[in-house]
C-alpha cells in the first residue's frame, strides 16, 4: 500500500514499527492502524487510497515526517558516516566561531573530490552537549558551552587547536568575520591576536569567512545534502556532505535548528561554522590556489 522509497531507509513496501532513539535506553513504537481491532482496516484502506504518501504514513502507520521548522529537512542517517570510514586523504579546512565568555565552536572538514566530510568538532562529546532540548525552538545552552570554565584566552585556543590537530596539515582556516573584527581593550581584534606570537604560541593564520546572508549558506548546505532519495545511493546518486558520527553537536544542530530564535539560538554556532565553510570560494580549490582576500560584511 505504501512505497517504502519515501522513507529515509527501509525496503520498498515496508513500514517500521520500532525505532532506536538517540537517548540511551530509550525506544519508540508506532502502533499501526491494522493492529487496532476497533478500527475496520479494510475500510481505512479504501479511504486513504490515492492520498499523498505523507498522509498515508500518518493515518495508517502513525509515522509523522518533519515537513517544517528544521532548516535541513533532507538531513538523515545517510549523511552520517562512521568515523572509521572517513577518507584519510584530502584537503583539510578548519572553521572557528568565537564567543566571549562561552567556548568557541570549532569545526574541521576534509574535501575529497566534490564531497565534504566533517570529521571533527570542538567541544566534542567528552565535554557534554552543546545544546539541550527545551521549550525554545532551538533548544537551550548545554554544558559544553561553558565546559572547562569557558572564555579561554586567544593564545590558549591556538594551543588547543595545535594539540587537537597533532601536526595534520590544514589548507585554510576561516573565522566569523564579525567576531574576528571586534576590538578588545588593548585595541587589537581577535584576528590580530591570532596572527601574533603570544605566550610562546606561534601565529595561526585565519581568514575572515564570507559575510554572506544566512539564507545563502543554508541553501548551499541543502544543495550538498541533496540526493535522489527514491533511488539507491551509488557513484552517481549520493550526498556531497557527510558528518562523522563523532560530531554529535553538529548532528543535533542540523536536525533541530530552525533559526526561530535568531542569533540567540542555542544550536546556531555549529550551523554558523558549517555556513562559513560552504560559502567560501576556496572550498573546492586545489592546494596551492589559495589567495589572500578580505572578509565581507556580516
Amino acid at each position: 500500500m505504501l512505497p517504502g522509497k519515501n522513507l529515509p531507509s527501509g525496503p520498498e513496501g515496508k513500514m517500521p514499527y520500532k525505532m532506536r532513539c538517540r537517548r540511551p535506553r530509550a525506544s519508540a513504537i508506532w502502533f499501526h492502524t491494522k493492529w487496532n481491532p476497533y478500527n475496520p482496516y479494510e475500510e481505512l484502506k479504501k479511504r486513504i487510497y490515492g492520498l499523498h504518501d505523507g498522509e498515508v504514513m500518518v493515518r495508517a502507520y502513525g509515522w509523522a515526517t518533519a515537513t517544517s521548522g528544521a532548516q535541513f529537512p533532507r538531513f538523515n542517517d545517510d549523511h552520517i558516516i562512521n568515523h572509521a570510514d572517513l577518507p584519510t586523504h584530502g584537503v583539510n579546512y578548519m572553521v572557528a566561531d568565537p564567543a566571549g565568555a562561552r567556548n568557541w565552536f570549532l569545526l574541521w572538514a576534509r574535501v575529497v573530490d566534490d564531497c565534504v566530510y566533517i570529521y571533527r568538532e570542538w567541544p566534542d562529546r567528552s565535554m557534554g552537549d552543546w545544546t539541550i532540548p527545551s521549550h525554545k525552538a532551538d533548544g537551550s545552552p548545554g554544558p559544553a558551552q561553558k565546559s572547562g570554565g569557558g572564555g579561554l584566552a586567544i593564545w590558549q585556543y591556538k594551543r588547543l587547536i595545535k594539540d587537537v590537530e597533532n601536526g595534520e596539515e590544514v589548507f585554510l582556516r576561516l573565522i566569523d568575520p564579525r567576531a574576528a573584527s571586534n576590538r578588545t581593550l588593548d585595541g587589537n581584534c581577535i584576528l590580530d591576536k591570532l596572527h601574533l606570537d603570544e605566550n610562546g604560541e606561534e601565529p595561526m593564520h585565519f581568514y575572515p569567512a564570507p559575510g554572506k546572508h544566512i539564507d545563502e549558506g543554508v541553501a548551499l548546505v541543502n544543495d550538498l545534502l541533496y540526493y535522489d532519495q527514491t533511488r539507491a545511493i551509488d557513484d552517481e546518486n549520493h550526498p556531497r556532505l557527510y558528518v562523522s558520527d563523532r560530531c554529535v553537536n553538529l548532528i543535533y544542530a542540523m536536525r533541530e535548528w530552525t533559526h526561530a530564535d535568531g542569533d540567540r539560538g542555542a544550536c546556531k554556532d555549529p550551523i554558523d561554522c558549517l555556513r562559513y565553510l560552504v560559502t567560501d570560494d576556496n572550498l573546492m580549490a586545489e592546494e596551492g590556489c589559495l589567495e589572500q582576500r578580505g572578509g565581507g560584511s556580516y
